[in-house]
């Protein structure tokens, strides 16, 4: 519930093949911090002006899943 899914057929009869996308919210510290550092370096990239490299540790280091 709340996670996007695919399906596809599968080549067993009487079978689908479902694909489940977990997202930000079950992500760890870790994983997080990863993916902020990524969207930041994307961006600064493309030239879009991101937050100054201290709030970005201090959102990183306030990480916690909410919903395991």
């Amino acid at each position: 519930m709340g996670w996007q899914t695919d399906t596809t057929p599968s080549t067993l009869d009487g079978c689908t093949n479902v694909i489940l996308y977990y997202g930000s919210s079950v992500y760890d510290s870790k994983q997080m911090a990863a993916l902020i550092d990524n969207l930041v370096q994307d961006a600064q990239a493309l030239g879009i002006e991101t937050l100054p490299p201290a709030e970005i540790a201090r959102l990183n280091s306030q990480w916690e899943v909410k919903n395991p």
